[in-house]
């Protein structure tokens, strides 16, 4: 067997592996999303750049980053009229670095963003993934989230054999959120936890007000607005995402497990 006729057994074995390209994760209530986020803020995305970093276990690996211009921050103390983000992947100096699940940056591109801690070049990584990147549409005189963690559950309608758990997380993040709701539920979150809640003054350009959340978060259940009544709090679910190192890892396995086979046939 030749090299060609190698690499196109290989390539024909990982189009038929459903985790050669698949993300699965798993799903949690929009509500304890929320609870669990330290940082959540509406904005614009600018500045998109690619720049090659090192994991916190010392691997190197490539970043792309852009520019998160706030309008509205809902929780989390982001004094800042905007902050440096960024995700794992992207291409540079010819090298190409693909990872399941990443979430997508488009310049002029307005969304809500749940956001991790800071981390050591003080960028904000989405949290969860591409689950807490969201689009905003207009709905009336609301914007109502698109995409992210609602739009994954909304794909994922639990069968007949469901457990009763995913039943109530797709119960509610089947329903249509909007921005109200979200202001609505992290101020009903501050209040459990707080005896009051701070509002910042929106940025020079005043486009929004933000509402400032830092304290409070808490174990307590939250509780959404009038229209979503009350809404317990779950324990957590880690996200689970494939990665693009086990692809590698198994096709090289792969390709030198039929390499040396015909090698020694021959």
């Amino acid at each position: 067997m030749n090299l060609h006729s190698l690499l196109a057994l290989v390539a024909a074995i990982f189009a038929f592996q459903p985790w050669a390209s698949a993300t699965s994760f798993a799903l949690q209530k929009f509500s304890t999303f929320v609870n669990e986020s330290p940082f959540i803020a509406r904005g614009e995305i600018h500045n998109i750049f690619v720049e090659n970093g090192i994991t916190a276990d010392g691997q190197k690996t490539i970043y792309t980053y852009a520019t998160f211009e706030i309008k509205e921050v809902f929780k989390g103390n982001l004094s800042m009229t905007e902050v440096k983000i960024r995700k794992s992947g992207g291409t540079k100096d010819g090298f190409t670095l693909e990872v399941p699940g990443s979430p997508e940056f488009a310049t002029g591109e307005d969304a809500v963003l749940f956001l991790g801690q800071p981390q050591e070049d003080q960028s904000y990584e989405v949290a969860s993934m591409e689950l807490g990147k969201f689009g905003v549409e207009p709905t009336g005189d609301d914007f109502k989230l698109t995409g992210g963690l609602l739009g994954y559950s909304a794909e994922s309608k639990p069968g007949p054999s469901a457990s009763e758990s995913d039943r109530q997380i797709y119960a509610e993040n089947s329903k249509t959120w909007t921005l109200s709701q979200l202001r609505a539920l992290t101020r009903d979150e501050v209040s459990v936890g707080t005896t009051s809640a701070t509002t910042q003054s929106a940025p020079a350009n005043g486009e929004a007000q933000k509402h400032n959340s830092a304290v409070g978060q808490t174990d307590a259940p939250s509780t959404a607005d009038a229209d979503h009544g009350q809404i317990a709090a779950e324990p957590n679910d880690k996200v689970k995402h494939a990665t693009a190192t086990m692809k590698y890892v198994v096709g090289a396995l792969i390709a030198f497990g039929i390499f040396f086979f015909f090698k020694k046939r021959g």
